[in-house]
């Protein structure tokens, strides 16, 4: 999902209900080629400042089309795309819509590039069954799956995949301040980290903190 124009911000099978223990398991092989995506990919991003924009990941849904009530979520890591919007664009030739569809095209191709080679780490499975009292979607089961950074797979059973902040301090000007540099996701004793270093950038004014929790089943 997009916003524009200061930049881009992009964000089971079981019929009885599970309560394995944690532990070290691998995922099934999902075919999430064969399901249909259920909502648009949301990106996990940083934004630095109001003209630029690091990209760590995504995160995707899909649906199983011969129960629709199943859905799958993956979470997936790819290289860090920096996005940097040009600030010397010739706006007397071009209007401000023109240069925006130019500024996500460029985007988009190159987040279409990076994620050609994007490791998936985390896998959600989920089923609904109607509530009998309401009428309304309730959770019937579920199970996650996540590959820590020692590349072993952690099955935590109905546990959630949790996701929190990553800060660190960096120097902007004559402050020491704590920036946000990732996202950790963690599976019981399986954590994971996507993120960028901030020392590569230079930084005018204090980068804004933002959280990046997103809303699970």
């Amino acid at each position: 999902m997009y916003k524009y124009p200061i930049g881009v911000v992009l964000c089971i099978f079981l019929t009885c209900r599970v309560l394995f223990a944690a532990g070290n398991q691998s995922p099934p092989i999902f075919a999430t080629k064969e399901w249909r995506e259920f909502s648009p990919p949301v990106e996990y991003v940083i934004m630095l400042d109001h003209m630029r924009i690091v990209f760590l990941g995504e995160m995707r849904e899909y649906q199983n089309p011969a129960d629709t009530r199943e859905h799958i979520r993956t979470i997936a890591k790819h290289t860090a795309l920096v996005s940097v919007r040009n600030t010397e664009v010739d706006l007397e030739n071009f209007s401000t819509v023109d240069v925006d569809l130019y500024y996500k095209k460029r985007v988009t191709e190159a987040l279409d590039e990076v994620k050609k080679n994007e490791d998936i780490v985390g896998y959600t499975r989920w089923r609904t069954v109607p509530d009998p009292r309401t009428g309304e979607d309730i959770l019937a089961s579920l199970e996650s799956w996540l590959r820590g950074t020692d590349g072993v797979w952690v099955y935590g059973g109905e546990r959630k995949i949790s996701e929190e902040i990553v800060t660190k301090p960096v120097t902007v000007g004559n402050k020491r301040i704590m920036m946000l540099v990732g996202i950790k996701f963690t599976l019981a004793s399986a954590h994971v980290i996507f993120r960028f270093d901030p020392t590569l950038f230079a930084f005018e004014q204090s980068p804004p903190l933002r959280s990046t929790e997103r809303e699970k089943p």
